[in-house]
């Protein structure tokens, strides 16, 4: 009896662990957009440090800006509707989308690149706020000469 009894218990610890390395630890979660806003520039992966924005009618702008240093900074400012879509810049009508990226420099005159084509992909609308992603090429033409930049890797999770 004392045999069978060991027996037993080795081998439901046996089937137990085989029944535990069975099991899977890899979530099926969707990946969700962290709040905030980021993009990619001129090779870099940029995270706003401060978020301006504002509602309007059934439109939403949001601007995320970084200040590097107490001269250098730059930033994001985009308007799409409050509703699921892709949008395509330059927009037209009710979904006329406006994007900029806007870069401050010592000694320059800030470099303003407004959005020439790219899309705005609004893929959550809830309540407290509005999730998606953005690429866009801006042209900033203030200066004198045609300067281009363009801004990929874009999302923004940002609350109304």
């Amino acid at each position: 009896m004392i045999l069978s009894s060991r027996l037993l218990r080795t081998a439901t610890t046996v089937l137990a662990l085989a029944s535990l390395a069975a099991c899977s630890s890899k979530k099926d979660d969707p990946t969700t957009t962290p709040a905030g806003v980021s993009w990619t520039v001129d090779g870099n992966n940029v995270t706003a440090a401060n978020i301006q924005k504002t509602a309007s009618g059934n439109n939403f702008e949001f601007a995320g800006s970084l200040t590097t240093s107490t001269t250098n900074s730059s930033g994001v400012d985009i308007t799409v509707p409050k509703a699921v879509g892709t949008y395509a810049i330059p927009g037209s009508g009710a979904t006329a989308i406006q994007a900029l990226y806007l870069l401050v420099t010592p000694n320059t005159s800030p470099a303003v690149y407004y959005a020439t084509s790219g899309t705005v992909t609004v893929t959550s609308v809830t309540a407290t706020n509005i999730v998606g992603t953005f690429a866009f090429s801006g042209t900033d033409t203030f200066t004198g000469i045609t300067l281009t930049k363009s801004i990929t890797n874009g999302k923004f999770n940002v609350a109304f």
